[in-house]
């Protein structure tokens, strides 16, 4: 895989056991290990799925059970090494989950399954496929579901080649279900919500302690009371991004009173 003259390769065994990433600057450059099948911290099977990001300075990977369908996706620093904090479970191995960078390289979109808790990974079920928004730096459990499945559903991503989209597949036992195209920067974007008629936001009232805003916007029936909870979930979380808060119902008491010399008191103000 070549990202900016910069290769991103593995080198495996036969039965792909053992699996080493490596890193090649240029056609002429020396090969660079990024991930040594032999790293004892990684407690798994290195999986031949790699993500670079655009750029080719972040290299997402997988870590399997050889006994398990389940991979855990791990991102590394090109140039020095390190392993990021991140943790993504969930996912399938052997090339069955995708994984793709927003075009900044801040963030990753990635199909697979609600993660196995409490059970034996390796007789887990697949339950709540879906494609999500992971941004670096970030819990697993802050990450943006963008789509859910149904009970018999799967679901599966690919990244245009320009990089501007991210086209999903939602597939039933009969094939392809409904395809969605997103905008890859905007992960806040909802793909369920109908283009005609457009989505409208007007101003419903000047109340006392508030300016009230509503948003209208149109989605199918059967989709109707999921978008309903994750857009009220959504607007929540993004008032609070932007250090607003919920306006209470307040009130100024201003108590006036007369000095000594019969000139107005000092003002005291309250809520």
């Amino acid at each position: 895989m070549c990202i900016r003259d910069s290769y991103f390769f593995v080198r495996a065994n036969a039965t792909f056991t053992r699996v080493a990433i490596l890193f090649r600057e240029g056609l002429t450059g020396r090969d660079v290990v990024l991930v040594d099948p032999d790293e004892e911290h990684l407690g798994g099977v290195v999986d031949r799925s790699i993500w670079p990001d655009p750029a080719g300075e972040r290299l997402a990977f997988g870590v399997s059970d050889p006994a398990s369908r389940w991979m855990e996706v791990r991102v590394r620093d090109v140039a020095t090494g390190r392993e990021l904090p991140d943790r993504l479970r969930g996912l399938q191995a052997r090339r069955v989950s995708n994984l793709s960078w927003n075009p900044d390289g801040t963030g990753v979109w990635y199909d697979g399954f609600a993660p196995p808790s409490g059970e034996d990974p390796r007789a887990a079920r697949l339950r709540g496929a879906r494609l999500a928004y992971h941004e670096l730096g970030t819990e697993q459990g802050e990450d943006r579901i963008v789509l859910r499945a149904g009970p018999d559903e799967t679901i599966d991503h690919r990244r245009t080649d320009d990089g501007r989209r991210v086209v999903a597949m939602v597939r039933d036992g009969r094939g392809v279900r409904a395809v969605h195209v997103l905008d890859a920067s905007d992960p806040a974007a909802e793909p369920r919500l109908l283009a005609d008629p457009a989505p409208q936001v007007m101003v419903q009232e000047l109340a006392d302690s508030s300016v009230n805003l509503q948003l209208r916007v149109w989605t199918s029936a059967g989709d109707f009371w999921d978008v309903w909870w994750d857009l009220k979930k959504h607007v929540k979380e993004s008032v609070e991004r932007a250090g607003l808060t919920i306006p209470f119902p307040q009130q100024d008491v201003w108590l006036r009173g007369e000095h000594e010399t019969g000139g107005l008191a000092a003002e005291s103000r309250g809520r």
